[in-house]
């Protein structure tokens, strides 16, 4: 009898601890929170809102780091979070949080490249986690998260659009992320790119061949076959210059970057053939 009892009272204890209770607060509360960090560049202030899930996913410096850097790409000017629903359990990613409320998030940035305010919308989760309300960021890996952010700042100097052009700087911008995430490969076609511009042809080659060394869409190979025919023609290596053009538009048929690279070329040589 006693061990019924007690099975019974485990019963209870566990069906108990699962249902749980909603932990105390507002969670609108805390994504306002996460928002207003992220707005007076407070970026431990808002990664101490994230469930223990994300901070897995993000890593402190590495969302330090994001946060800065985004800040200097696009400035959050206003952010409005609206309540969908409310979850007594909910799964996210395979994870299952027995208490969760849904919002609808629309921010108001400023993008500083293209010098215009955009809209954003999207779905952002609070969830009980360890009888506290946190912030729920979809699953990602926070170190590409990062790179992408820095891809963006790169741009923003060797374009010299939201800063003043200096594509050095974007080249030193994207080694350096190279060295905290070398198995980002869109950071390899942004060097391809920088130093194409910069006339460091060799420098250029090198990293868009990292970057074709993983499987990429036709499209994708197609733009860096360009820079490739760019890269060779610098060097004036006409005939690599030419295959690598030819091999870009056969990739992409609507690749006008490389159709008018290879009709340069071909009258360069036309005319080159006529002097000599």
């Amino acid at each position: 009898m006693l061990k019924k009892i007690t099975a019974i009272v485990s019963i209870l204890l566990i069906s108990i601890a699962f249902v749980g209770c909603a932990p105390k607060g507002d969670p609108s509360q805390v994504l306002n929170n996460y928002y207003d960090s992220i707005k007076n560049g407070d970026a431990e202030g808002a990664y101490n809102t994230l469930a223990s899930t994300s901070q897995k996913n993000f890593k402190k410096d590495d969302f330090t780091n994001w946060i800065n850097t985004q800040n200097e790409y696009s400035t959050l000017k206003s952010v409005k979070v609206t309540k969908n629903k409310d979850y007594k359990s909910k799964e996210l990613d395979g994870i299952v949080y027995k208490n969760a409320a849904e919002f609808n998030v629309t921010e108001n940035t400023h993008d500083n490249y293209e010098n215009k305010d955009t809209p954003i919308n999207y779905k952002r989760y609070v969830v009980n986690d360890n009888g506290q309300w946190k912030v729920y960021r979809e699953k990602e890996n926070g170190k590409d998260v990062l790179s992408e952010s820095i891809i963006d700042l790169a741009s923003m100097y060797s374009d010299g659009k939201g800063k003043e052009k200096d594509p050095n700087k974007a080249a030193s911008i994207l080694n350096e992320s190279v060295k905290t995430n070398p198995n980002y490969n869109g950071t390899y076609y942004a060097l391809a790119s920088v130093y194409c511009n910069l006339q460091r042809y060799d420098e250029s080659i090198n990293a868009a061949n990292k970057y074709l060394n993983k499987d990429k869409s036709n499209e994708d190979k197609s733009d860096t076959y360009n820079i490739l025919g760019i890269d060779y023609k610098g060097k004036e290596d006409y005939e690599n210059a030419k295959k690598y053009f030819n091999q870009s538009i056969q990739l992409n048929p609507n690749n006008q970057y490389a159709k008018t690279n290879l009709q340069q070329l071909t009258q360069e040589e036309q005319v080159s053939n006529i002097f000599n």
